[in-house]
């Protein structure tokens, strides 16, 4: 509970502040305000004998978009996301791994219509913990050191907006790529009788987000 509160703070202090620092001047072309959704998530590769499904997460953080040059400008969020993915070794159903990362996501906006937007960017992040479920069992296990506290990537998506409907709401949709390996490989070499098998090839965050805001 004590980090779920440490991570809203920290998610969601940067966009207040900003918010408090526009609110009273006029004709600024941002607008900030906050999102959250729905996480589909794994990583990008599997091998016969370790073989990957898909992980059911959220996410919710601060969101700004600065559209300075017409139909052209930038995008970012801040914001906290529960990820991972369930592994099957051997055919088993053995486990699964449930991360939680804070992630910045600076990114070039177009907004050809009036109702849509297209963006596209990095995404840099920094892993809080990480837990597993092992075997049948409904014990979690910490094993964050063996993973790298690290990631980053790329994302993109689209997002639509309904002026005629409700003004300030949007409605999207990104996926993130992600470009660093997450196992920690020297740690997870430290030790023996992990509760949870780690893949021993290098694999990425794969997240596919469905998300629901509102900026103002």
């Amino acid at each position: 509970m004590k980090t779920l509160r440490f991570t809203l703070l920290f998610v969601l202090a940067p966009m207040l502040i900003l918010a408090q620092n526009y609110r009273y001047e006029q004709n600024v072309p941002i607008k900030i305000g906050f999102v959250g959704g729905y996480n589909l998530s794994r990583i990008t590769n599997s091998q016969p004998s370790y073989t990957i499904d898909n992980y059911s997460g959220y996410s919710f953080g601060g969101s700004a978009l600065w559209q300075k040059w017409g139909k052209t400008g930038m995008q970012a969020d801040l914001f906290f996301s529960r990820q991972g993915y369930h592994y099957n070794e051997f055919g088993t159903a053995d486990g699964y791994l449930i991360s939680s990362y804070a992630y910045l996501t600076p990114s070039m906006n177009y907004k050809p219509i009036s109702w849509a937007s297209f963006f596209a960017g990095i995404q840099m992040g920094f892993l809080i913990k990480a837990n597993c479920g092992c075997g049948n069992t409904e014990n979690q296990s910490t094993i964050t050191h063996h993973f790298n506290r690290f990631d980053y990537g790329l994302n993109g998506g689209i997002e639509f907006s309904a002026k005629s409907i409700a003004d300030g709401f949007v409605l999207g949709l990104k996926y993130y790529y992600g470009l660093k390996n997450i196992v920690n490989e020297s740690a997870a070499q430290s030790e023996e009788d992990l509760p949870i098998t780690l893949p021993n090839f290098s694999t990425q965050n794969s997240v596919m987000n469905f998300y629901f805001g509102y900026r103002f």
